[in-house]
Order: structure tokens, then sequence, then C-alpha cells
């Protein structure tokens, strides 16, 4: 319930704030994240965003904007906490748009690292990182098996947080996890 994803978030926010504290440069991050509702890692993200403000570091949270949402409850919060955010349009599953636009967003907004939550988020964080030779860090929020599609997303999600920069975990357990999954502890 919402005793554990709030556990969750504050997780999210503690290991972001490690992460930035650890790092030698100073972040701009792009940060990136497939979600129209406020669940535990919108939750984690607004908090971080509202710190990033106070202390005067730049940053863009991205999401990706359906033609037919299920919710924009994560967008409208974003707005109305004034923090600062955008949305890329998708229009298929296959549209590589975003990709361009995450990139232009990058280099316009001259943003040092691109930083991703989810599977989805963290394909095209992969590409936008390539393409424009920008560290990656990649949020694990644990994976389910709802259903054979998801089931097969999480599979490929193991695989590509390998090729991540630094993988940041919500929990001991999802590190330890990931660890082995990828032979080391960054």
């Amino acid at each position: 319930g919402h005793a554990h994803e709030d556990k969750q978030h504050n997780k999210l926010m503690v290991n972001s704030l490690r992460f930035y504290s650890s790092s030698s440069m100073t972040p701009r991050p792009l940060i990136l994240i497939d979600t129209g509702i406020i669940g535990g890692p919108g939750r984690g993200l607004i908090q971080l965003a509202s710190y990033l403000e106070t202390k005067g570091l730049d940053y863009l949270v991205c999401s990706f904007s359906y033609r037919m949402p299920k919710s924009r409850e994560f967008q409208e919060e974003l707005r109305r906490l004034h923090l600062r955010a955008t949305t890329v349009q998708q229009s298929s599953v296959y549209d590589p748009k975003p990709v361009y636009e995450f990139c232009r967003l990058a280099k316009t907004g001259c943003f040092n690292l691109i930083q991703s939550h989810g599977y989805k988020s963290h394909v095209v964080a992969l590409l936008v990182s390539r393409m424009l030779r920008l560290p990656w860090v990649a949020f694990a929020h644990g994976w389910t098996s709802e259903d054979r599609k998801v089931t097969l997303y999480h599979a490929l999600d193991k695989i590509m947080l390998r090729f991540a920069q630094s993988v940041v975990t919500v929990s001991p357990p999802l590190q330890d996890l990931f660890s082995s999954l990828r032979g080391s502890r960054r």
C-alpha cells in the first residue's frame, strides 16, 4: 500500500542525494520517466526536483505524452509546484521521435547526465546517452510479472541496465539482486 510506496520513494530520494553528492561534477540531469500517476517513483522525483530547485541546480523532468493518457496527475503536480518539466509526444509504441526530442532537449539545455526510471525510459536513456556520449544513471524500482508482456519487458530491462554507468536501487535486497545480475555494486 501507501506505506510501502512512501518507504520506496523516501529511499529513492536518499539514494538520489547520495549519488549526486558523490559525483565530482555539478549534476545537470535530464530525468526521464514514463508515468501519468504519482506512485512511489513519481513522488520521489517530485521530492528530488524540489530539492534540486532549492539548491539552484539545473534539471528537467521529462515524461511521455500520449493521445489518450490514463492519467496526467504527475504532470499536473509538477506544474502546480512550478517544477521544471516537459512532456514529449509519442504517437505509437515504435515512434522514434521521443529519442530525437530527448536528444534535442539534452543538447539545448546543456544537461550533462541522463537519469531514467522504468523500462521504457531506460530504453530511451540508453539510446540518448550513447548518441550524445553522456553518462546514464538508471534507477531500478523493482520488477513485477503480472503478465507475459510485462515479464518480457522486465527481462529486457535487466539486460539493458547493464549498460548504465550507474544503477541506483531503492532497497538493499534489490541492490543485492542487481549486483548478482550485473556482477558489480556500481
